[in-house]
């Protein structure tokens, strides 16, 4: 089982927020830097409706996303369940067996900004995948694969 953790460092952003890394087996998978987070408003802003974003990483994209005015829902696809774990508990998600009710998916709902967010553990390669969302979600208008 891989190990997971996420490291607040002595670090701060430009901002003054705290310098967060996601780490699997002690390789860094995803921070927080300025960077990252400038890349992300340069594409998120153009979200709207119904959007699903592949991968959760540190949750910078959900919750850039659920600033947008235009964006009513937010669908997240996460293949690893230990990141989940980790990560949704920061953005206010709790745990549920049934958000996909049709298929049993498991995952983590609830609301950012107001938005509508919906976290299901599942592979985005799934050939499956699609059959999947079209049961319990309705088509997407916006799609952000990391």
């Amino acid at each position: 089982m891989s190990k997971v953790e996420l490291q607040t460092t002595p670090i701060k952003n430009e901002d003054g927020s705290p310098y967060i890394v996601l780490t699997i087996d002690d390789e860094i998978w995803m921070t927080n830097n300025d960077e990252e987070k400038e890349y992300i408003k340069s594409v998120v802003w153009k979200a709207k409706w119904n959007c699903l974003i592949a991968g959760l990483g540190l949750g910078l994209v959900v919750r850039e996303c659920a600033k947008q005015k235009n964006v009513d829902r937010i669908v997240i696809i996460e293949s690893r369940p230990d990141v989940c774990d980790l990560v949704c508990p920061t953005l206010g998600l709790k745990y549920s067996e049934g958000i996909g009710c049709a298929l049993n998916m498991k995952g983590w709902t609830g609301k950012i900004n107001g938005k509508v967010v919906n976290v299901y553990v599942d592979d985005i390669l799934d050939e499956n995948i699609v059959e999947k969302l079209y049961v319990n979600e309705p088509r997407f208008d916006w799609v952000y694969l990391d």
